[in-house]
């Protein structure tokens, strides 16, 4: 009668509410968008919002996933500082130097969440 057992289902439901937020879905798609075109004209104010975003992924997203989310938001807040007037993000280029986010754990977590991602963070 304490609630204990309660607690583990609103955990759970927790997690499913923040991954079907309209922020996290605009955030993800973002990402995605980055990887046909890495330069940045979108304004501080919405950089900030993505930014937001990925600070309340907490226990919300696998660790890898987390991990993943980490590197964008870096290559955001030096975005969001450069007052250059050619800004671009580094995090959806390819090359052998840089650890670029790996758009492939984003898409088997929203294909599939249940992926085991210790056995996944090991393989990469």
């Amino acid at each position: 009668m304490d609630g204990s057992l309660y607690e583990k289902e609103v955990a759970h439901l927790k997690g499913k509410t923040f991954k079907n937020s309209t922020e996290f879905l605009q955030l993800v798609a973002w990402v995605f968008a980055k990887r046909s075109k890495s330069e940045c004209k979108t304004s501080n104010q919405v950089l900030n919002r993505y930014i937001e975003t990925i600070k309340r992924i907490d226990d919300n997203l696998p660790l890898k996933l987390r991990e993943e989310f980490d590197k964008v938001l870096f290559d955001l807040m030096k975005v969001r500082n450069d007052d250059s007037s050619y800004r671009s993000f580094s995090f959806c280029k390819h090359s052998f130097t840089n650890k670029n986010f790996d758009y492939q754990v984003l898409e088997d977590y929203l294909l599939n969440p249940t992926i085991d991602y210790i056995g996944l963070a090991k393989n990469k």
